[in-house]
Protein backbone atom coordinates (compact mmCIF):
# COMPACT_ATOMS: atom_id res chain seq x y z
CA UNK A 1 0.00 0.00 0.00
CA UNK A 2 3.06 2.53 0.42
CA UNK A 3 4.15 1.82 -2.50
CA UNK A 4 0.89 2.16 -4.57
CA UNK A 5 0.65 5.65 -2.32
CA UNK A 6 3.98 7.00 -3.76
CA UNK A 7 5.24 7.28 0.29
CA UNK A 8 9.44 8.00 -0.20
CA UNK A 9 8.54 8.87 -3.93
CA UNK A 10 10.09 11.92 -5.38
CA UNK A 11 7.91 13.64 -7.97
CA UNK A 12 8.15 16.99 -9.92
CA UNK A 13 5.83 19.05 -11.68
CA UNK A 14 7.84 20.55 -14.31
CA UNK A 15 5.93 23.87 -15.79
CA UNK A 16 5.28 27.13 -14.64
CA UNK A 17 4.31 27.20 -10.76
CA UNK A 18 0.22 26.83 -9.62
CA UNK A 19 -1.61 29.83 -8.78
CA UNK A 20 -2.72 28.68 -5.69
CA UNK A 21 -1.05 26.30 -3.08
CA UNK A 22 -3.46 26.33 -0.25
CA UNK A 23 -4.62 22.87 -1.04
CA UNK A 24 -1.34 21.26 -2.29
CA UNK A 25 1.45 19.60 -0.13
CA UNK A 26 5.07 20.89 -2.12
CA UNK A 27 7.99 19.67 -0.93
CA UNK A 28 10.06 22.24 -2.57
CA UNK A 29 10.36 24.81 -5.34
CA UNK A 30 12.51 25.67 -8.17
CA UNK A 31 11.52 29.39 -7.54
CA UNK A 32 9.78 31.84 -4.91
CA UNK A 33 8.83 34.02 -7.45
CA UNK A 34 7.31 31.36 -10.62
CA UNK A 35 4.76 32.75 -13.31
CA UNK A 36 1.83 31.08 -12.15
CA UNK A 37 -1.31 29.63 -13.49
CA UNK A 38 -4.63 27.34 -12.75
CA UNK A 39 -3.40 24.60 -15.67
CA UNK A 40 -0.40 24.46 -12.59
CA UNK A 41 -2.83 24.48 -9.74
CA UNK A 42 -4.60 21.18 -11.34
CA UNK A 43 -1.65 19.08 -12.86
CA UNK A 44 0.14 19.23 -9.04
CA UNK A 45 -3.31 18.40 -7.68
CA UNK A 46 -3.99 15.32 -10.10
CA UNK A 47 -0.74 13.85 -8.46
CA UNK A 48 -1.19 15.50 -4.00
CA UNK A 49 -3.29 17.38 -2.97
CA UNK A 50 -5.10 18.20 0.42
CA UNK A 51 -8.72 19.01 -0.85
CA UNK A 52 -11.16 17.98 1.74
CA UNK A 53 -13.60 15.95 -0.16
CA UNK A 54 -12.69 14.30 -3.57
CA UNK A 55 -9.21 12.26 -4.29
CA UNK A 56 -6.47 13.14 -2.44
CA UNK A 57 -4.19 12.70 -5.88
CA UNK A 58 -2.82 9.17 -7.48
CA UNK A 59 0.05 9.37 -5.36
CA UNK A 60 -1.12 11.41 -2.29
CA UNK A 61 1.81 9.83 0.23
CA UNK A 62 4.69 11.01 -2.36
CA UNK A 63 7.33 14.23 -2.02
CA UNK A 64 5.96 16.18 -4.29
CA UNK A 65 8.15 19.37 -5.62
CA UNK A 66 7.53 22.33 -8.20
CA UNK A 67 10.01 23.04 -10.31
CA UNK A 68 7.89 26.09 -11.05
CA UNK A 69 9.79 27.59 -14.46
CA UNK A 70 9.92 26.56 -18.21
CA UNK A 71 13.57 27.25 -18.24
CA UNK A 72 15.94 23.90 -18.48
CA UNK A 73 17.44 24.64 -15.26
CA UNK A 74 14.60 24.15 -13.20
CA UNK A 75 14.23 20.64 -14.89
CA UNK A 76 17.67 20.26 -13.66
CA UNK A 77 16.84 21.00 -10.16
CA UNK A 78 14.37 18.59 -9.88
CA UNK A 79 16.78 16.18 -10.84
CA UNK A 80 19.01 17.51 -8.60
CA UNK A 81 16.47 16.76 -5.67
CA UNK A 82 16.05 12.90 -6.52
CA UNK A 83 12.84 13.27 -8.03
CA UNK A 84 12.48 9.87 -10.33
CA UNK A 85 8.91 10.88 -12.01
CA UNK A 86 8.71 14.20 -13.77
CA UNK A 87 5.48 15.52 -15.15
CA UNK A 88 5.63 17.81 -18.12
CA UNK A 89 2.83 19.62 -19.40
CA UNK A 90 3.91 22.37 -21.41
CA UNK A 91 5.80 23.09 -24.95
CA UNK A 92 8.18 25.12 -26.37
CA UNK A 93 6.44 27.22 -29.60
CA UNK A 94 8.47 24.97 -32.36
CA UNK A 95 6.92 21.80 -31.05
CA UNK A 96 3.79 21.28 -33.01
CA UNK A 97 5.02 22.03 -36.35
CA UNK A 98 8.56 20.42 -35.91
CA UNK A 99 8.48 16.87 -37.27
CA UNK A 100 12.29 16.40 -35.61
CA UNK A 101 13.40 16.26 -31.79
CA UNK A 102 14.72 19.59 -30.56
CA UNK A 103 16.99 20.33 -28.08
CA UNK A 104 14.79 19.73 -24.92
CA UNK A 105 13.97 16.33 -26.43
CA UNK A 106 17.54 15.20 -26.33
CA UNK A 107 18.71 17.07 -22.95
CA UNK A 108 15.74 15.00 -21.39
CA UNK A 109 16.83 11.36 -22.86
CA UNK A 110 20.49 11.86 -21.51
CA UNK A 111 18.74 12.78 -17.94
CA UNK A 112 16.99 9.88 -18.06
CA UNK A 113 19.86 7.49 -18.67
CA UNK A 114 22.01 9.11 -15.57
CA UNK A 115 21.01 8.90 -12.00
CA UNK A 116 18.63 8.75 -10.35
CA UNK A 117 17.12 7.72 -13.77
CA UNK A 118 14.04 9.74 -14.03
CA UNK A 119 11.09 8.81 -15.92
CA UNK A 120 9.48 12.34 -18.03
CA UNK A 121 6.14 11.92 -18.21
CA UNK A 122 5.14 14.32 -21.39
CA UNK A 123 1.63 15.70 -22.63
CA UNK A 124 1.22 14.57 -26.11
CA UNK A 125 -0.67 17.74 -26.85
CA UNK A 126 -3.94 18.81 -28.07
CA UNK A 127 -5.63 20.29 -31.24
CA UNK A 128 -8.41 21.77 -31.86
CA UNK A 129 -10.21 24.27 -34.66
CA UNK A 130 -8.86 27.27 -33.23
CA UNK A 131 -5.53 25.43 -31.48
CA UNK A 132 -3.24 28.73 -30.57
CA UNK A 133 -0.45 26.30 -32.13
CA UNK A 134 -1.79 27.30 -35.48
CA UNK A 135 -0.89 24.55 -37.25
CA UNK A 136 -3.60 24.37 -40.69
CA UNK A 137 -5.12 22.06 -40.50
CA UNK A 138 -4.97 21.76 -36.97
CA UNK A 139 -4.97 17.14 -37.01
CA UNK A 140 -1.49 18.35 -39.21
CA UNK A 141 0.47 18.80 -35.42
CA UNK A 142 3.32 16.91 -34.39
CA UNK A 143 3.29 15.33 -31.20
CA UNK A 144 4.78 17.92 -28.96
CA UNK A 145 7.68 15.41 -27.43
CA UNK A 146 9.16 12.99 -29.90
CA UNK A 147 12.41 11.70 -27.36
CA UNK A 148 13.14 8.30 -27.06
CA UNK A 149 13.59 8.12 -23.25
CA UNK A 150 10.04 8.95 -21.71
CA UNK A 151 6.58 8.51 -21.85
CA UNK A 152 4.42 10.94 -24.17
CA UNK A 153 1.04 10.46 -23.12
CA UNK A 154 -2.50 10.81 -24.63
CA UNK A 155 -5.48 11.36 -23.19
CA UNK A 156 -8.80 9.06 -22.74
CA UNK A 157 -12.02 9.65 -20.53
CA UNK A 158 -12.78 7.44 -17.23
CA UNK A 159 -14.00 4.31 -18.83
CA UNK A 160 -10.74 4.19 -21.06
CA UNK A 161 -12.19 2.45 -24.08
CA UNK A 162 -10.71 4.93 -26.36
CA UNK A 163 -8.16 7.49 -27.01
CA UNK A 164 -9.70 11.52 -27.10
CA UNK A 165 -10.15 12.94 -30.66
CA UNK A 166 -8.43 16.15 -29.31
CA UNK A 167 -4.85 14.31 -28.57
CA UNK A 168 -2.48 14.86 -30.67
CA UNK A 169 -1.45 11.60 -32.88
CA UNK A 170 0.81 12.55 -35.86
CA UNK A 171 3.83 10.34 -35.61
CA UNK A 172 7.46 12.51 -35.84
CA UNK A 173 9.96 11.86 -38.85
CA UNK A 174 11.90 8.42 -38.16
CA UNK A 175 14.41 6.96 -40.89
CA UNK A 176 12.27 3.86 -41.39
CA UNK A 177 8.79 5.56 -40.03
CA UNK A 178 7.92 3.28 -37.64
CA UNK A 179 8.29 5.03 -34.65
CA UNK A 180 4.40 5.76 -33.07
CA UNK A 181 3.63 8.06 -30.46
CA UNK A 182 2.17 8.75 -28.17
CA UNK A 183 2.99 5.79 -25.78
CA UNK A 184 0.71 5.53 -23.67
CA UNK A 185 -2.85 6.78 -22.62
CA UNK A 186 -4.56 8.20 -19.53
CA UNK A 187 -7.68 9.78 -17.89
CA UNK A 188 -7.36 13.66 -18.33
CA UNK A 189 -10.72 14.39 -19.73
CA UNK A 190 -12.96 16.33 -17.19
CA UNK A 191 -10.67 15.48 -14.45
CA UNK A 192 -11.69 17.65 -11.58
CA UNK A 193 -9.53 18.66 -8.27
CA UNK A 194 -9.00 21.94 -5.96
CA UNK A 195 -11.98 23.66 -7.64
CA UNK A 196 -10.63 23.22 -10.54
CA UNK A 197 -11.82 20.92 -13.88
CA UNK A 198 -10.11 21.03 -17.25
CA UNK A 199 -9.29 18.04 -20.04
CA UNK A 200 -6.75 17.16 -21.67
CA UNK A 201 -3.25 15.29 -22.37
CA UNK A 202 -2.23 18.42 -19.89
CA UNK A 203 -3.90 16.13 -16.85
CA UNK A 204 -3.58 12.79 -18.49
CA UNK A 205 0.88 12.83 -18.39
CA UNK A 206 0.53 13.66 -14.03
CA UNK A 207 -2.00 10.94 -14.14
CA UNK A 208 0.99 8.64 -15.56
CA UNK A 209 3.11 9.46 -12.24
CA UNK A 210 1.77 6.34 -10.22
CA UNK A 211 2.52 3.98 -12.58
CA UNK A 212 5.89 5.03 -12.95
CA UNK A 213 7.83 5.52 -9.79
Amino acid sequence: MRKVRGAGVNVAVWEDGPDRQNQLIISGRYTSAPDTDEHSRLTHAVIRNRQRTGSLGLAPACNLFSANSTDLDALAWAVEQGCTVISQSFHRDDEPGRSSLNFDDVYKDWLAIHIPYPTICQAAGNFWATDPDDIDPPQDEFVNHKGFNGLVVANHDDTGTSMSGSSVFRNLASPHGDRELPDVSANGTHVTAVGLTMSGTSFAAPAVVWAWR
